[in-house]
């Protein structure tokens, strides 16, 4: 069976909250070979976060060997491809909000994509329990500790020099529904492919 095959009989078979939580959140991502290199990994990470480590989980097509996004045309993982980091801290999560709410018009001194992102976070994501922090993680106030953690991570195993990018979640109830959105999204777009 051709692996796009596969991956749309996986979506189509489960509920989506069954999909997140046996394809993403619990799972050995594909780009681990077994589970002690993924929570060796997930250790490593968490420490220079300063996060719990099962707060630490692998996300996107890094995971599942493909990317759920219909916009990405469900495509595999690749050099190219991003690592996604969820990670569950609502510490840092109520930092970065904190952050985020009190930046005023000093949101103008960050570059055009900074500027950019925060704005769309203030409007959405934050609401959602989520903070996309690629575009501005070295604002943050935990960002100089954060940021020399994910360039390590970028040139280390498995990333290989694949950029890590870590969004950040208020909980697991944030990650799952932010998750089985876009499960759903992938599903529906499935189901008008096969009609």
């Amino acid at each position: 069976m051709h692996p796009r095959s596969t991956l749309a009989s996986e979506l189509l078979d489960h509920t989506p909250e069954d999909y997140v939580s046996h394809h993403v959140i619990d799972r050995v991502p594909a780009i681990f070979s077994d589970r002690q290199s993924y929570i060796d990994w997930k250790k490593s990470i968490a420490e220079g976060l300063q996060v719990d480590p099962y707060g630490v989980i692998l996300v996107g097509s890094a995971c599942t060997g493909f990317s759920l996004s219909p916009q990405k045309n469900f495509r595999e993982f690749n050099a190219r491809s991003d690592l996604d980091v969820a990670v569950i801290s609502d510490r840092h999560f109520d930092e970065a909000w904190r952050y985020l709410r009190d930046l005023g018009s000093d949101v103008h001194k960050l570059p055009l994509a900074s500027k950019r992102a925060v704005n769309s976070h203030r409007s959405g994501h934050v609401f959602d329990g989520v903070i996309a922090t690629d575009q501005f993680v070295q604002y943050l106030p935990f960002g100089k500790t954060w940021v020399p953690v994910l360039e390590r991570a970028t040139i280390s195993r498995p990333a290989d020099g694949r950029q890590v990018k870590v969004r950040l979640y208020r909980d697991l109830f944030a990650l799952r529904s932010y998750q089985r959105r876009g499960v759903e999204e992938a599903r529906t777009r499935l189901i008008g492919d096969q009609t």
